[in-house]
């Protein structure tokens, strides 16, 4: 095997491992656009299952292209065609299949937010704490209140609360979104199974 088709496997497999990150993406806190949620309409249950069809067509297309890529002049070229004549023949747009796939992501991480965030309880028990704590100057008790109340008002108003109507949808296919991850990581033989809904 040439150099070439050798640096066009690594990029394949780079590409897929990059397609396949999710972890990043529950790390960062994304920032829902609320103008972008007022211009489109909610996600459905059937724009998640197909999302996640097509998701694993795609990834089955490229392992089976690694598998040959000597077959191949410009592997990632023919990928990405192969990728694009795929998803368009399922119906999507590649922008909206895209756009599809952001949004799955962030109510997976809103909800992984919502998960973490403190109630508004124990938040005031926080406070309590702090106000009471004596090695605090006055300005540094206002600063960590202040912080405080303005990560959890931030964290409720930007990622939370703007991608609320994509939850249901998403909720609908948890368990197969996470099976789905674990199958593009590598951790799992088998791609989930989408049964009749």
């Amino acid at each position: 095997m040439n150099f070439r088709k050798i640096i066009g496997i690594v990029v394949l497999i780079l590409v897929g491992f990059l397609c396949s990150q999710k972890t990043e993406a529950k790390t960062t806190t994304f920032l829902y656009s609320p103008q972008n949620q007022a211009t489109s309409a909610p996600l459905t249950e059937k724009s998640v299952r197909d999302f996640i069809e097509t998701r694993i067509a795609e990834y089955k297309l490229q392992k089976g292209m690694e598998a040959r890529a000597n077959e191949y002049e410009n592997v990632i070229k023919a990928f990405y065609q192969k990728r694009k004549d795929l998803i368009e023949n399922r119906g999507w747009v590649i922008e909206n299949y895209e756009k599809v796939n952001e949004r799955i992501l962030i109510v997976q991480n809103a909800m992984e937010q919502e998960l973490n965030l403190k109630s508004e309880e124990a938040l005031n028990r926080e406070i309590a704490e702090i106000e009471s704590n004596t090695f605090y100057s006055a300005e540094q008790k206002s600063q960590l209140i202040g912080f405080l109340r303005n990560d959890r008002k931030r964290i409720l108003e930007e990622v939370i609360e703007p991608s609320k109507p994509d939850w249901p949808a998403v909720k609908a296919y948890l368990k197969e979104l996470d099976q789905l991850e674990d199958y593009l990581a590598g951790n799992r033989p088998d791609a989930p199974v989408l049964g009749t809904r």
